[in-house]
C-alpha cells in the first residue's frame, strides 16, 4: 500500500490541478458576471427553464400546459429551487458544477481512447475555452446533455473491454437521461446497438445485452 500510494497521487495530481484551475476560473467569471446588468437578463430558453422549474418546485409537478422542452434539466433546477428558492445564482452554479464533471469526463474518455497525455490536453482546452464557460452558466440544458453523453460513452467503452452487464446497464441509464434532456440523443441508440451486435459472440447473449441496455 505504501508503494502504490505515490503512484496514485502522481496519477490524480495533474487532472486534480486542472479541475481546480477550472473551478477558480469559473468562480472569477461568476463574480465578474454578477456585477453586470446582464446577470438577470434571461432571454427565451433560459427564462422558460427558470419559470418552469420554479413552477415544479412550488408543487405543480405535472403542469397544466404543453411543454416544448424535454424535462430532465428543468427537474434538476427544480430540485435546487426546492431548497434555495428560485435563484439565478444557484442555477448558474449548478451549470458550472456540471461543467467541472464534464472536464473530468473529457480527461477519462481521452485517456482511455488516445492516452493520458491527450486526455489531459483535452481537459485543459475545455477548462479555458470561453464558449464552454459562458454556456455552462446560462441556465441551458447543453452542459448537462453533454456530460450525460460523456457518461454514456465512458461506460460503453468499459463494456467493450469487460462485457459486464453493469456497465451496459449504466450505458442505458445515462443515455436514457440524455434522451429526456434532449431527445436527439436517441440517434445514439442504434449506433450502440450495432456495436453490441458486432461484439457479442452468440445470439442469446446478444439478446440479453440489448435488453439490458
Amino acid at each position: 500500500a505504501m508503494s502504490t500510494s505515490p503512484s496514485r497521487q502522481k496519477y490524480w495530481l495533474p487532472i486534480g490541478l486542472i479541475v481546480l484551475a477550472a473551478a477558480v476560473l469559473r468562480v472569477v467569471y461568476l463574480r465578474e458576471y454578477h456585477g453586470l446588468l446582464d446577470w438577470q437578463l434571461l432571454t427565451v430558453d433560459n427564462y422558460y427553464h427558470l419559470n418552469w422549474a420554479g413552477d415544479i418546485a412550488a408543487g405543480n409537478i405535472l403542469g397544466d400546459t404543453t411543454y416544448f422542452r424535454a424535462p430532465f434539466y428543468v427537474w434538476c433546477l427544480a430540485a435546487i429551487y426546492a431548497v434555495t428558492g428560485i435563484s439565478v445564482m444557484a442555477s448558474r452554479i449548478l451549470g458550472l458544477l456540471i461543467g467541472l464533471l464534464s472536464i473530468f469526463m473529457t480527461f477519462k474518455i481521452g485517456e482511455r481512447v488516445f492516452g493520458r497525455g491527450v486526455g489531459l490536453a483535452a481537459a485543459l482546452v475545455q477548462t479555458v475555452y470561453p464558449v464552454v464557460i459562458y454556456f455552462e452558466a446560462e441556465l441551458l440544458l447543453d452542459p448537462l446533455f453533454m456530460v450525460l453523453l460523456q457518461l454514456t460513452v465512458f461506460h460503453f467503452l468499459d463494456w467493450l473491454d469487460t462485457h459486464g452487464k453493469a456497465r451496459l446497464l449504466l450505458t442505458g441509464l445515462f443515455l436514457a437521461l440524455a434522451c429526456i434532456t434532449r431527445p436527439t440523443a436517441l440517434i445514439v441508440l442504434p449506433i450502440l446497438a450495432g456495436f453490441v451486435l458486432a461484439h457479442s459472440k452468440n445470439r442469446p447473449r446478444t439478446a440479453r445485452d440489448l435488453a439490458v441496455m
